[in-house]
């Protein structure tokens, strides 16, 4: 996988030129899905429970696509969900290797279960009204389900949608690393905010004027800046607090993290 903090950078870059007044889960969304190189991304909570709700679908497939596995109860995202699993599947693309499909493949420590656009061993699609009414509707696509787990629960699924023209684009190896930041980045009371010498009071002030101070750099709105702290904090397995720190002292500057002649983020 790419180092983590170029990851970050490309983020922060996705980010800035997000529209402002579009809801911080669609933002992370659409930046997500333009560093691994995806057409749109859809992220999902309690993907197979009653509770299940979708903050962002950030393209008219992505919506589509989400509606119909939650209609039909089948498809990469639940499966993903219950198994705790990255899940990849071929809709009217060629599977790289037809003789393989259903495989389980390991990047990066990742497991992930591939399903590609040819017959199982049994004669049967993996999903068949899925895959049969998912070609029909939006035509050919590559779609990579990854769970959301900043912590040791699935909290929801991230999904990237790829249609054929960039399906050979989506970076797979850095998606597990996206969710689980975008997760990070997504929760309002972090566990990232634990502040073990100074109180909750002190942590609080000190987080605020690192947020001020990241607005300012990269001319973001709040909810962004602290959801770019909060996605440095679990990229570094660092505190919130420690990371603001960081910023205050300006050790850590997001306009050159931000910056697009440096894509390397290496100062950081």
């Amino acid at each position: 996988m790419q180092d983590k903090t170029v990851v970050l950078a490309k983020l922060a870059r996705a980010l800035a030129n997000q529209d402002f007044d579009a809801p911080l889960a669609h933002r992370l969304g659409c930046a997500a899905s333009i560093v691994v190189g995806a057409d749109g991304a859809a992220i999902t909570l309690a993907y197979t429970r009653d509770e299940r709700i979708t903050l962002c679908a950030t393209t008219d497939l992505a919506a589509r696509l989400e509606d119909l596995q939650e209609v039909l109860g089948q498809g990469p995202g639940a499966e993903a969900y219950d198994s705790d699993t990255q899940v990849e599947v071929r809709i009217g693309l060629a599977s790289p290797d037809p003789t393989q499909a259903g495989r389980s493949e390991t990047d990066e420590g990742v497991e992930r279960l591939v399903f590609g656009d040819v017959r199982t061993g049994s004669g049967e699609r993996r999903w068949p009204q899925f895959e049969q009414q998912a070609l029909s509707d939006v035509g050919a696509v590559r779609m990579l389900a990854v769970p959301i787990h900043p912590d040791h629960d699935v909290l929801g699924i991230l999904t990237f949608y790829a249609t054929p023209e960039r399906a050979s684009e989506l970076e797979t190896d850095v998606a597990q690393f996206l969710a689980d930041a975008v997760g990070v980045a997504l929760l309002r009371e972090s566990q990232w905010l634990v502040n073990e010498t100074s109180g909750p009071w002190a942590s609080r002030s000190r987080v605020h004027q690192a947020t001020g101070m990241v607005i300012a750099q990269l001319q973001i709105p709040s909810e962004d800046a602290i959801a770019l702290l909060r996605a440095h904090a679990f990229a570094s397995s660092s505190s919130l607090l420690e990371v603001s720190e960081a910023v205050l002292r300006r050790e850590l500057d997001f306009t050159h993290v931000a910056r697009p002649e440096d894509p390397d983020g290496s100062s950081t």
